[in-house]
């Protein structure tokens, strides 16, 4: 407990802490409260306002670390601060905007931008985000998961977040840790004693996946550490697969993303760490070869081989014909069904055959339901819809988001479908079914069977993994070294997908889908690879131009993107709505009349 002495003047209390050398508080009232109580561990506060029809007053009550000396602007300097982050906010919220037929999930990604935001904090050591507000835990698992969305809307915090991990988050050997505390001034690393966990390949995925979107020469700035943390994952094969050793059980003999499951052990070749470790390498060889250095690139290539070969003949169940959960330190084998079969197929590692089936038993409702996808079906002995913080049985979203990505190319609805399961929950219109929930942000986990939320209200991974999934997913851009693919995965009904401000490298993307055809500004087209219900459709090359002087008048939401057809006359606007819009768009000094029935778009020639 800390205890505070609390000193009175005027509109604000002064508070000094008396058993730490933390910094003063204050805390200061822009209008004289009704009741104030007080003594050395809390403080009472009551304020009465009386609001007309139709009236808004604003009362503010500041609460800050640090004394100041001069109170008497302070409310006016809080009216320039929270200016500032609106107009922060607000460009945050235009980066990577993507638009839909679907106002639920249009909400979700927008939503999830500002809850990205939330858990983005400086601390002692750098810029990072911890698991579990308010603490200084960072994970570096989910560090890694959540560069991978954020690279697409605060591509500054993914590079600071990977510069803080590669600084503080690496063993002397080249292992990943599992967590540090961003708060202590020489981070301790903790790793629970696991020689293997999926924080190592995981963090390589990560680096190549921001070099990628956002500056290629961090590949060979970064790549004696890249090599380094591979070559410790290499360090850990045994028998041509990589082993897990520990013992335990929980925390400290689970490896893999479900590691706080009480006396439970998940060890020996674990499919999921296997999946990504396979898919590290194999990242590797691609950066290798990119850098000319041919020896690393053949030494990669040569274990990526190996390593497949030994997944297909060892973690194939020959009673399921599916990958196995793992087989375990005693040499037994484990076909328990759970959500974890999603990383092989996620990271690429077995044949279409097996591929499909992994798709099809992911997708079925023993695992696939309306609010998400169980972390382990329902058919199995094991199957517990709460225990273990939901992870045998339970929701997690995140599981959701890999698994509507994972079987894209199989069932491409599902992608729309998890999008969908994942955030309208947070909009439901009795919430008080669900328990736990705060509008606008995306629950941590719920139990299986009556999908109460039992987690934390505001999962801080889960944002970004959902802008990964709309971008990567729906749209289905895929950035590499020297190609970008564009896949979109979207129901047949909708007749178009739109995105703005998508930032890559030194420019800004924007483009639409539109009968059938992107339209794209901000690449050249000879660098883009594009096709949609599994055939080559036309690319269409269109410079965007400024739109600075439209403005919008009318109900409703809308999207609207200016452009011209490059070595061609004439301005074009393409517009649409999620629920429908009846006004009008001025375009410099230009009128049009718009009128969009729910779902609706048009390609208009501006006269």
């Amino acid at each position: 407990d800390k205890n505070f002495k609390i000193i009175p003047n005027g509109r604000k209390l002064l508070i000094e802490p008396l058993n730490s050398d933390e910094e003063k508080r204050f805390l200061i009232f822009q209008h004289n409260p009704d009741l104030l109580n007080y003594n050395d561990k809390k403080i009472i506060c009551t304020q009465k306002i009386e609001i007309k029809p139709n009236e808004k007053i604003k009362s503010i009550s500041l609460f800050s670390i640090g004394d100041v000396e001069n109170d008497e602007n302070i409310f006016e300097l809080f009216e320039v601060i929270s200016q500032f982050s609106l107009e922060e906010i607000n460009k945050v919220l235009n980066n990577a905007f993507v638009f839909t037929p679907d106002k639920t999930i249009n909400d979700g990604i927008q939503w999830a931008k500002v809850n990205m935001c939330r858990v983005e904090h400086l601390y002692r050591t750098g810029l990072a985000f911890t698991n579990d507000p308010p603490q200084d835990i960072v994970v570096m698992r989910d560090l890694a998961w959540f560069v991978l969305g954020s690279d697409y809307v605060t591509p500054n915090v993914s590079h600071e977040l990977l510069k803080f991990a590669l600084k503080y988050g690496i063993h002397p050997d080249g292992k990943v840790t599992e967590y540090i505390h961003a708060n202590e001034e020489k981070p301790k690393l903790y790793d629970y004693g696991l020689n293997i966990n999926d924080d190592t390949p995981l963090l390589i995925w990560a680096i190549y996946h921001h070099a990628n979107i956002c500056n290629p020469n961090e590949l060979s700035e970064n790549y004696d550490k890249l090599k380094k943390i591979a070559n410790y994952i290499l360090t850990q094969l045994k028998d041509g697969l990589v082993f897990s050793s520990t013992d335990k059980t929980g925390v400290y003999g689970i490896t893999g993303w479900r590691n706080i499951i009480e006396n439970y052990n998940l060890s020996g070749y674990v499919t999921e760490i296997n999946s990504e470790c396979i898919f590290a390498i194999e990242l590797m060889a691609k950066i290798a070869n990119h850098l000319c250095n041919k020896n690393d690139a053949t030494k990669y290539s040569n274990y990526v081989k190996i390593m497949r070969e030994n997944f297909c003949s060892k973690l194939i169940s020959e009673i399921t014909g599916l990958p196995i959960l793992n087989h375990d330190i005693e040499g037994i084998k484990h076909h328990d069904i759970t959500g974890d079969l999603v990383f092989p197929l996620l990271f690429d590692v077995v044949d279409d055959e097996i591929k499909l089936k992994i798709a099809q038993k992911l997708t079925q409702p023993d695992i696939w339901t309306e609010y998400g996808a169980r972390t382990v079906s329902k058919l199995e002995k094991n199957y517990d819809p709460e225990f273990g913080y939901q992870l045998m049985g339970g929701i997690w979203p995140n599981l959701t988001a890999w698994i509507g990505y994972a079987v894209r190319d199989f069932f491409p609805e599902k992608v729309y479908e998890a999008l969908k399961n994942i955030y309208e929950i947070v909009e439901s219109k009795n919430p008080s079914i669900f328990q736990n929930l705060v509008p606008g942000q995306f629950p941590e986990r719920f139990n299986g069977e009556n999908f109460k939320s039992r987690g934390m209200p505001l999962s801080p991974w889960m944002p970004p993994t959902y802008i990964w999934l709309a971008i990567e997913g729906l749209w289905g851009f895929k950035f590499d070294i020297n190609t970008i693919e564009v896949k979109p995965s979207i129901p047949n009904n909708w007749k178009w997908l739109c995105i703005k401000n998508l930032p890559f490298r030194t420019c800004d993307i924007d483009a639409f889908i539109y009968n059938g055809k992107l339209y794209i500004s901000g690449i050249e087209n000879e660098k883009i690879t594009f096709s949609i219900n599994n055939s080559k459709e036309n690319i269409i090359q269109i410079e965007k131009l400024y739109e600075d002087e439209i403005q919008v008048l009318g109900n409703g939401k809308i999207f609207y993107l200016l452009f011209k057809f490059p070595n061609k006359d004439g301005e074009y606007v393409f517009i649409a709505s999620d629920e429908g819009f009846d006004g009008k768009l001025k375009i410099n000094e230009k009128i049009l009349n718009v009128n969009l029935a729910t779902g609706d778009c048009a390609l208009i020639l501006l006269d």
